[in-house]
């Protein structure tokens, strides 16, 4: 057994104070109890949060009473909890225990006035944190990987390879000139390249060689600007040269070339997945409706996301023919002769005189004398009589004939059962053209080809299960929405919510480092704009790389990772706040 509190003369023998006030230990055995009764329900998101929040808790009470040994326990605690809300640490059973026996040590030293801890229990917390997510289980390894290492720091060169394990084969160059030069003679899996803040020349580096192989930067730097210009400039992940960052170098270069050799696989059918137009659209037809063509001065939907989107019809072309969605043929409609467009108006006229001004009725017709007329100038009292040659009308057959919604102009008098028509174009002012001087244009259907339904869900996700799930607790939702404060357009975000009080916006990253991290930038900058509280999430399906990781962490982002569409909503449940 080790004594944590190290000067012996500080444990209080009988008669003696007692290192902990009463108040502490009564408010701090309350904590404790807490905590170990949370870590009955570790594995659930709202347990953990309570257990950080009451750890938190200790520290602070520790801290103001000076107690290191308790602070220096609970810390680690915390950091074990703060990774696992980050998602490099998974909540199981061993973590559970660590914690749990932890503070049943700390609650009794605390009763004894004596806190004595078993020797292995610190090294036991540490090492659940220099675990986390590092062995080779966590990621896939193909093959023994070749790689390049661009660094001029001897030490950093020894640190790298001492963490990549025996999975990767390390060349090194001491600069860009030296490795540009290797490279056109040797063949590598991938290239891990040292970048600092002001070094255009390893940019421009990255710049010609991404296109190639994947690259992976390193640097002591933690700027997001930084990031943002290696990532723009084609690097396939950003690592910081810090503990937890060098752990990551093995990891992260098994992930990056893996799915480099994923993506040089891939259809050109495949590829047009991953167009954010394309995107749009796909994600509106897999909600299981039907896009229809609308009657407009131009072709449009039924659909503000995808009429809002620029050259809609030439991404809907590229769907049909890579069998994505069917287009189905439904109606036919009148076009203008002139400049095309289905917007027109009709007109129906008298067949005689062509003015559109007549009345209907039904019409008789007196045999006698063969005047037709509608029916109410017959009627004279309660009786019918012909107005041309006055004889009564009393049996129909025989006297006089009806004739059921006839017209009559008002102009010329004419009688008539069908009117002319003709048309006018509401779009280029073109007017009177006949049917017959018309085209024809085909209205259309759009749906989800059922057939590659299975290889779109791979690629893109609805948010239908997370949208339906807000609208029913009040919130307006947007999908794909830019959202504006004080003239600063951010987004767009795969989903916006809004209440009175609440915006919640949330965004898919995927494992496009420029993407991802202009994505989690945005999701920050938003949420410093306005007065309403924000809630900002992060949804993954594949774990984060590195730099990622950092900024949801520094960003205050809630991650929910996913490993399949169908536990969507329940992992948004567990994560979910107001």
């Amino acid at each position: 057994m080790t004594t944590i509190r190290v000067p012996d003369s500080a444990i209080p023998s009988t008669g003696e104070l007692s290192v902990y006030s009463p108040e502490y230990k009564t408010a701090v055995s309350a904590l404790f109890e807490k905590t170990i009764s949370l870590l009955d329900q570790y594995e659930e998101r709202v347990a953990r949060d309570n257990l950080m929040a009451t750890i938190l808790r200790i520290i602070s009470a520790s801290k103001m009473e000076d107690h290191p040994e308790v602070v220096a326990v609970a810390e680690h605690v915390k950091n074990i909890c703060e990774a696992t809300t980050s998602g490099k640490v998974i909540p199981g059973k061993r973590t559970a225990e660590a914690i749990r026996t932890a503070m049943l040590q700390l609650s009794f030293g605390l009763q004894k006035d004596n806190l004595v801890l078993e020797p292995s229990l610190i090294e036991n917390l540490k090492s659940i944190l220099r675990d986390a997510k590092s062995d080779d289980k966590d990621y896939l390894i193909l093959k023994k990987l070749h790689v390049l290492l661009i660094e001029d720091d001897e030490f950093a060169q020894m640190q790298i390879s001492k963490n990549i394990g025996n999975s990767i084969n390390l060349e090194v160059c001491s600069n860009v000139d030296d490795a540009s030069t290797t490279l056109k003679v040797k063949r590598f899996d991938a290239v891990l390249c040292n970048i600092e803040l002001s070094d255009k020349k390893v940019l421009d580096f990255i710049s010609n060689f991404s296109r190639s192989l994947p690259i992976v930067a390193i640097s002591g730097s933690e700027d997001p600007k930084l990031v943002q210009i290696v990532g723009k400039a084609g690097a396939r992940d950003y690592i910081v040269k810090n503990d937890s960052g060098i752990k990551w170098v093995s990891r992260s270069l098994h992930k990056v070339t893996n799915e480099w050799t994923r993506k040089t696989r891939i259809s050109d059918d495949q590829k047009l997945l991953m167009t954010s137009s394309v995107r749009k659209i796909l994600k509106v037809l897999m909600g299981g409706v039907q896009l229809r063509q609308q009657i407009h001065s131009r072709v449009e939907f039924d659909s503000n996301s995808i009429n809002s989107l620029k050259d809609h019809e030439k991404t809907l072309k590229s769907l049909i023919n890579a069998g994505y969605i069917i287009k189905q043929p439904t109606q036919l409609k009148l076009a203008c002769p002139a400049c095309k467009s289905i917007n027109i108006m009709i007109n129906y006229l008298c067949q005689n005189c062509k003015a559109s001004n007549f009345t209907r009725g039904d019409v008789l017709e007196h045999n006698k004398c063969g005047h037709s007329d509608l029916e109410n100038n017959f009627r004279q009292d309660n009786k019918l009589v012909c107005p041309k040659c006055r004889k009564e009308l009393k049996l129909i057959g025989v006297d006089y004939f009806r004739v059921i919604s006839a017209l009559k102009c008002k102009e010329c008098q004419n009688i008539f059962t069908i009117p002319e028509i003709s048309y006018d174009c509401s779009q280029c002012g073109n007017s009177g053209f006949s049917l017959s001087d018309g085209r024809w244009n085909q209205m259309y259907n759009y749906e989800i080809n059922g057939e590659k339904l299975d290889q779109i869900k791979q690629n893109i996700v609805s948010l239908s299960p997370i949208e339906e799930y807000l609208r029913q607790k009040g919130y307006e939702i947007g999908l794909d929405e830019i959202i504006s404060f004080e003239s600063q357009s951010f987004g767009p975000f795969d989903l916006v919510a809004e209440n009175r009080t609440n915006l919640i916006l949330a965004s898919l990253i995927g494992s496009e480092i420029e993407n991802a991290l202009a994505r989690l930038i945005d999701l920050d900058n938003a949420g410093k704009h306005t007065q309403q509280k924000v809630i900002k999430y992060a949804i993954l399906f594949t774990d984060p790389t590195e730099i990622a990781r950092n900024l949801i962490d520094k960003f205050g982002i809630i991650p929910i990772i996913i490993e399949n569409e169908n536990e969507m909503l329940s992992r948004f449940k567990e994560n979910f706040k107001e």
